[in-house]
């Protein structure tokens, strides 16, 4: 049996919560910039491990009450918790994380349109559950305490948009109260508030966020909206000779490009926008093969070979660069960044290149000058002698051509 058959026979949950407010109006003491959206999947035959790790983070860190994210301090202590929390949660049952962050400095209209946007999202991602894995059945949960308005709009979006017979015939979409009705709701709760730390929260030290972040970034798939960079923690971080927003600029841009073009396909969608999270969050980051494939692998897909898809993507335009001396990849931050890698692009080629120079000299003189691969390769010849001419000079002195 397949994964995907095997996938067909079993039941995905999907825990939704938010973090902060529609409310416009930023300025307004206490009203967030960003308002967040978070879905945690988890399969059916680890929702007890979820229930359990759930029990027994509320003993040990909460004294056996209901997890509830606002109720935890901003302060050191605080912080200690929520990493404590959350190393307890990616340890102890398989799950995945999907979050839409909106920027709401950049919308204009009243609520009514940061509602459309999520039910847009949230519909997409729920159909790519769908689509992608082909669960038997699919139960959604939202937070009674949200808003109802968007609540039923998504319920509504997605029985127009996923077939009634697949998904609401054995299927469910209910509001529940995350204290006595749907415990795992408080976990959504959790992670929207940590994502909301990471962005939202002033206060909040760079190395906290980093350490919060740490924790997310392996399972959680952040979409930002408007499609634009945040940089919370780049601002931080950089310095003027790390960070360039030109660089930055046009790394992104060809990021979005290549998710907008008719040509993409699925699986490089995925990296690129594993490569747009990363560089939101953490710019200087490395992502190293391995992590690549593990995150696709959340998502059901399979790659033998990253670096293949990379090499997709750059003839794609997508300006992904592999730094000197270190194993992976990244979206440039800086003109140095891109300087070496160049180097390291001519580390690999030059000597290349005098290789084949060599070994060709030898086919020439060997073959009393009978057989020149090279002649017959005219771009790779030209090339050869670039980065060999004095070389060539002096073979040519000696009457070989």
């Amino acid at each position: 049996m397949t994964e995907v058959d095997s996938n067909k026979q079993k039941k995905a949950y999907i825990f939704i919560d938010e973090y902060g407010t529609p409310a416009l109006n930023i300025e307004s003491s206490g009203v967030k910039p960003y308002f967040i959206y978070v879905a945690v999947l988890i399969e059916s035959e680890n929702l007890e491990k979820a229930k359990e790790s759930l029990r027994f983070v509320r003993n040990k860190y909460n004294q056996g009450s209901p997890l509830k994210a606002s109720k935890i301090p901003n302060d050191d202590k605080g912080h200690t918790k929520r990493v404590n929390i959350l190393r307890s949660f990616s340890g102890d049952f398989p799950h995945v994380v999907q979050a839409l962050i909106v920027d709401k400095k950049e919308l204009t209209s009243p609520g009514l349109e940061i509602k459309k946007v999520f039910i847009k999202y949230f519909n997409r991602a729920l159909l790519k559950i769908y689509n992608s894995y082909q669960y038997s059945e699919i139960h959604v949960v939202l937070d009674r305490t949200g808003s109802p308005a968007f609540a039923e709009e998504l319920r509504r979006y997605m029985a127009k948009h996923i077939p009634q017979e697949d998904l609401f015939y054995r299927n469910s979409f209910t509001l529940k109260d995350d204290k006595e009705e749907e415990p795992l709701l408080q976990i959504a709760d959790f992670y929207a508030s940590c994502i909301g730390k990471v962005f939202c929260d002033k206060k909040m030290n760079t190395v906290q966020a980093n350490a919060l972040y740490n924790y997310l970034r392996e399972y959680t798939f952040c979409e930002c909206f408007p499609r634009e960079r945040m940089n919370y923690l780049c601002a931080k971080n950089a310095g003027d000779n790390e960070y360039c927003e030109e660089i930055v600029d046009m790394a992104i841009k060809s990021a979005y490009a290549y998710l907008e073009s008719s040509k993409s396909s699925e699986t490089g969608r995925e990296i690129v926008k594993y490569f747009l999270m990363e560089n939101q969050f953490y710019p200087f980051r490395i992502i190293c093969s391995g992590q690549i494939k593990d995150r696709l692998k959340l998502q059901n897909l399979q790659i033998t070979n990253p670096i293949e898809e990379i090499s997709h993507l750059r003839d794609a335009g997508v300006l992904i660069i592999s730094p000197l001396d270190k194993r992976g990849y990244k979206l440039p931050c800086s003109i140095e960044e891109i300087k070496r890698f160049y180097d390291r692009i001519s580390r690999n080629v030059i000597p290349q290149l005098r290789r084949a120079f060599t070994l060709n000299r030898v086919i020439v003189e060997g073959s009393v000058g009978k057989i020149n691969i090279l002649k017959d390769m005219e771009q790779l010849s030209k090339l050869v002698k670039v980065v060999t001419s004095p070389l060539e000079e002096q073979i040519q002195k000696k009457g070989i051509s």
